[in-house]
């Protein structure tokens, strides 16, 4: 059996598979919860800080860039430079089933530069997440499914850049002082105001 040349048809593929899954009641989520909830995981945490250590040209710990700033951060012992910008908390969906069922999800549109460091696997739903009124919430796997221009998942290599939508649950992304932030694990290494 060969495998699909298109990333888009693998998407389209995960997609389909994925939305039978939750059709038939045999996954109820995403990001590994095993609630019977069609609401994104939600966690409570008081690890990390906004502008931890681990971060460079940040701002201050306890603040927040503003959308469109380059932030430097170290995930793992790779540097990066990554911008976040045009969020929007209810983005109607570009791709079908989810078009035609009308689905809205909160997006951001987000750029990354390897700057330094070994290659880093880029996973979506492990690197972002929206943080509001104590709660975190990170990116869906299912949710970037829903759009043709969603950030794909991949190894970046040195020198290389990428960029695309990542895209979350609707609900936190509407909570005023809500943040978009990016994680080395459960640490906060970067922050971007809403």
């Amino acid at each position: 059996m060969h495998a699909p040349k298109s990333p888009t048809l693998v998407r389209r593929l995960a997609a389909v598979s994925l939305a039978g899954l939750v059709g038939l009641g045999l996954l109820s989520g995403c990001g590994g919860s095993d609630s019977k909830s069609d609401k994104p995981e939600v966690k409570t945490s008081t690890t990390g800080t906004p502008g931890a250590a681990s971060t460079t040209g940040a701002p201050a710990a306890g603040s927040a860039a503003k959308l469109g700033s380059p932030v430097e951060v170290t995930v793992g012992s790779t540097k990066l430079k990554v911008t976040v910008s045009d969020v929007k908390p209810e983005n109607p969906a570009t791709e079908e089933p989810f078009k035609s069922k009308g689905k809205k999800y909160a997006t951001a549109k987000v750029e990354i530069e390897h700057v330094s460091g070994p290659a880093l696997e880029i996973d979506t739903n492990a690197l972002f997440q929206v943080a509001a009124g104590g709660q975190q919430v990170k990116a869906e796997l299912l949710g970037s499914l829903a759009f043709a221009g969603a950030l794909e998942d991949g190894p970046l290599e040195a020198g290389k850049k990428v960029s695309g939508l990542v895209v979350f649950g609707s609900e936190p992304a509407k909570v005023a002082g809500a943040k978009i932030q990016i994680l080395d694990g459960e640490k906060v290494v970067g922050t971007w105001a809403i």
